[in-house]
């Protein structure tokens, strides 16, 4: 009995410092891309890609509100206070990943090497695409503890695929997160005709469904990776009989 109380501290200690290695490497892998930034524009005497700082903001919003839904699950909220701060969550998340469509901005200038801007572009969609993931399974989580694995699995899919379509809307269409409250009509309509009208809408489903299976299957990588430990190894036997 005595031993209880100190495998709880144990266990305590444990997440805080899983934690806090968690919010040093998505700090480290933003401030990456951001230094490289600021490098650049020292080196050009110019400022460019100035609008990925403000994507990479936009990333780091899920990530808050997965947060605030954990603390809340720790804290016994009911299922009806968590959902605000999920939704707030599901609303943001496309803007993690969408981060990874930048690299649509690169091309040949006299300014800057090429190398250059694919590191920073590179790098920036990487950080996004990572601290999107790590709210995902943190959201993920607290779903497996309140209903179980398989709609925990079932959420994670369902989101990655709807973040296909919510990539889509933001490049080609031009949306916002916000624009679901400032245009729901267009924004409903769009949706609506992609649904209801794949003929003509055929390249905007053939894009939602490609970066829907990239997320999948990136998403899927990530989780595996993260479950990698050695193995329990065996000591061999103290003697063996070769004959």
């Amino acid at each position: 009995m005595d031993s209880q109380p100190k495998i709880l501290e144990w266990l305590q200690r444990r997440d805080v410092q899983s934690r806090l290695a968690m919010a040093v490497t998505l700090s480290l892998s933003s401030a990456f891309p951001v230094a490289l930034l600021a490098l650049r524009s020292r080196i050009t005497d110019s400022i460019g890609f100035r609008f990925l700082l403000w994507n990479l903001f936009l990333a780091w919003i899920p990530f808050g509100f997965a947060l605030v839904a954990e603390w809340g699950w720790r804290r016994h909220w009911t299922r009806g206070q968590i959902l605000w701060p999920l939704f707030g969550w599901l609303l943001f998340f496309p803007n993690a990943p969408y981060l990874v469509t930048d690299l649509i901005h690169l091309r040949p200038n006299e300014s800057a090497p090429l190398w250059f801007d694919a590191l920073i572009l590179m790098s920036m969609g990487l950080a996004g695409l990572l601290v999107g993931f790590v709210s995902l399974r943190m959201v993920q989580l607290i779903i497996n503890a309140s209903f179980g694995r398989p709609w925990g699995w079932t959420v994670s899919i369902g989101v990655l695929g709807l973040s296909g379509v919510g990539i889509y809307l933001g490049r080609f269409a031009r949306y916002n997160s916000w624009d679901i409250l400032s245009r729901p009509r267009s924004l409903l309509y769009d949706v609506q005709s992609m649904a209801f009208d794949p003929i003509s809408n055929q390249r905007a489903i053939a894009v939602s469904l490609l970066f829907a299976l990239f997320l999948i299957v990136f998403y899927l990588a990530t989780v595996a990776l993260g479950q990698l430990h050695l193995p329990t190894r065996r000591d061999p036997p103290d003697s063996v009989d070769l004959r």
